[in-house]
């Protein structure tokens, strides 16, 4: 039986408030603790954020544990995901170019940190972690497990997507908005045709080429944003 939309509406508020609000309750309690100084450097905030988004991804699992979302964690389809988000991984990158071509913002901070700290320091592969698996696994239980099932009763496939598509990228901050609405709707096209697991690994997937790029060719990062 089909989970109400209402239902999942409120299971998606829960979600966010967990993404959003989470983190900052979080940070702040591992200030008052002795865990961040009171001045951090910004990789030692970038640590410790990404600390308090895996403590908030947990709880999102936690969440779809105890109330799940529209679309079954069934098996996930490797060659099909694979295959949906490759066809639209170059054009996705042209208009990523262009668009940062045209408007000049500042690389997210997570990017700056894997580019610029040693890989031996203790905190790296945890916000390489959070990156590529926990930050995808909370992001689609949250936008199109819970958000996009609602949507889909009451608007229809192609709606529903767009909808949660432009939500998710809004999620990430306006000036990041349109970049990451495109990559929800590949997610959200993947959710509901090849089921959750599929929009997750996608997600992971985009997420770890992004990093390596990265990594690997440094100045990229200089050429994209015109630094």
């Amino acid at each position: 039986m089909p989970i109400p939309s209402s239902i999942l509406a409120v299971r998606f508020l829960l979600g966010m408030v967990a993404l959003s609000v989470g983190p900052l309750v979080v940070w702040e309690a591992l200030r008052a603790w002795g865990f961040v100084p009171a001045a951090p450097t910004l990789a030692e905030n970038v640590e410790g954020s990404c600390v308090a988004l895996l403590v908030s991804a947990l709880f999102v699992a936690v969440l779809a544990w105890r109330l799940p979302t529209a679309m079954p964690l069934r098996p996930v389809q490797v060659v099909a995901a694979v295959r949906v988000y490759a066809t639209w991984l170059l054009p996705w990158v042209l208009l990523l170019v262009g668009y940062l071509w045209v408007v000049s913002i500042v690389p997210q901070r997570q990017l700056d940190y894997v580019v610029a700290a040693e890989f031996a320091r203790p905190g790296y592969w945890l916000v390489v972690l959070v990156i590529t698996l926990a930050a995808p696994f909370a992001e689609e239980v949250v936008f199109r497990g819970y958000l996009l099932g609602a949507l889909l009763q009451p608007m229809g496939n192609r709606a529903a997507i767009a909808t949660s598509a432009a939500v998710f990228g809004l999620g990430h901050g306006v000036e990041y908005a349109l970049p990451t609405g495109v990559l929800g709707i590949i997610f959200g096209w993947l959710a509901v045709h090849r089921g959750l697991s599929a929009a997750m690994l996608a997600h992971a997937l985009h997420n770890s080429i992004t990093v390596a790029v990265h990594v690997l060719w440094p100045d990229t990062l200089d050429w994209l944003y015109r630094r």
